[in-house]
């Protein structure tokens, strides 16, 4: 499934004249979107994986990326993975490191509906990278985190 993931994030930057690709179970499936927002600085660089239903799917984000899955209809269950900063390390990022994971969230998917999904950078208290997974137009939106 990575693969396909792979494919709609092709989608999304083609130009809009491009032929669109749907694969041929899209009619049974549901669609989410995931961008995560660009926040002009270093976390940029630092992989965020969107975790789907405990692993079965995985997507990684840097900074600046959008990408969209196509899931089975039901319940989903959505959670962010990312290597834990810390200031006295050098090896960010590698299988070593530990990993924080934000709060998961169950969406529940539709045949050919589409949930749009936005990753927020937070920062703790000493100046860490952090991320949360919101709905995009929803009543709680990156902007609105404090």
């Amino acid at each position: 499934m990575k693969w396909l993931a792979a494919i709609a994030f092709v989608i999304i930057v083609a130009p809009a004249n491009a032929e669109v690709y749907v694969p041929k179970s899209h009619n049974s499936m549901g669609t989410v979107c995931v961008e995560r927002i660009e926040d002009q600085g270093v976390a940029n660089i630092y992989r965020v994986t969107l975790v789907i239903s405990e692993g079965l799917q995985e997507v990684s984000f840097l900074g600046g990326m959008a990408v969209c899955v196509y899931l089975d209809p039901g319940t989903q269950r959505l959670a962010l993975d990312w290597p834990k900063f810390d200031w006295n390390r050098t090896d960010h990022g590698s299988e070593n490191s530990i990993h924080e994971k934000s709060p998961e969230i169950s969406v529940s998917m539709k045949p050919s509906g589409m949930i749009a999904m936005e990753i927020c950078s937070k920062r703790d208290k000493y100046k860490a990278p952090h991320w949360l997974l919101r709905y995009r137009g929803g009543k709680v939106s990156c902007d609105d985190e404090s």
